[in-house]
């Protein structure tokens, strides 16, 4: 299987344990967007996953989280759904056995969301994941409502390069990936899932002055979600028209389908 986009970012999930979704060193207690909120969200006999609410000062949504186990681990949320898109936090705190961490900020967002879908995951002092839960549908205040099937819409300038009971593909543009010496020069797409479950998607070629070229990257994406992917092939602007092949995976990596995209436009 490929790298996902977001594994540098792995390398970096003890050291953004330490300082939380913001660059705030100490949280203020009126920076919530609720008051006294407690949502349990997740209980199980590892670990106990309670919203708290928003953080201003760190710009993200805050839990207190307790490790129900007898041995350290890392807690956090691999996947979450924000605003239709599906994101990789990444973060979250060092817990000793059976310690608890309260008001931790483990997902950045300009706001907080009124239901919670994501994917919590545990992971022991060997960087070995030891466990994953879903969290579906979990709503965080009164008024808040099951999301449901939720459409896709396309970006202004984004142009449709695939669609099927599956996915939808969208080109979305040239981006620069990375910074100084490491930045890559990248197609990006937005890649919907129509389905109920968590999909891995990944241009297996595309074809750049007539040659395939195998893009390094894959995204994952929620139900009823879109995640981001980058494709870094050696020459981005040549590309007018898209011929290229995908495939889909499920959570554990076993194969849905492939597809195959000739000559679509991207303008």
């Amino acid at each position: 299987m490929k790298r996902r986009h977001y594994i540098l970012a792995a390398g970096l999930c003890v050291f953004a344990s330490l300082c939380g979704c913001g660059k705030k060193e100490q949280k203020t207690e009126s920076s919530t967007e609720e008051e006294n909120v407690t949502v349990i969200v997740l209980d199980n006999d590892k670990v106990t996953l309670t919203y708290t609410g928003y953080d201003k000062e760190a710009d993200g949504m805050t839990f207190t989280v307790s490790n129900k186990t007898g041995d350290p681990v890392n807690i956090y949320f691999g996947d979450v759904a924000i605003n239709g898109e599906t994101i990789q936090p990444l973060f979250g705190p060092e817990l000793e056995a059976n310690a608890t961490e309260e008001d931790v900020c483990m997902i950045e967002c300009d706001k907080a969301v009124s239901v919670l879908n994501g994917i919590l995951f545990i992971d022991n002092d060997a960087g070995e994941t030891v466990g994953h839960y879903e969290v579906k549908d979990v709503p965080l205040s009164g008024k808040a409502e099951a999301s449901g099937d939720q459409s896709f819409t396309l970006k202004d300038g984004a142009v449709q390069v695939f669609d099927n009971d599956k996915i939808t593909i969208a080109y979305t543009g040239i981006e620069t990936d990375g910074e100084g010496e490491d930045a890559e020069t990248c197609l990006a797409f937005e890649i919907y899932n129509k389905t109920d479950e968590l999909i891995q998607a990944t241009f297996d070629t595309i074809l750049v002055n007539g040659t395939d070229e195998e893009p390094s990257y894959m995204t994952e994406a929620l139900g009823h979600t879109y995640g981001k992917l980058l494709c870094d092939v050696t020459d981005p602007a040549s590309i007018k028209e898209l011929t290229a092949s995908v495939s889909i995976y499920t959570a554990e990596d076993e194969l849905i389908d492939s597809y195959s995209i000739e000559k679509a436009a991207l303008k």
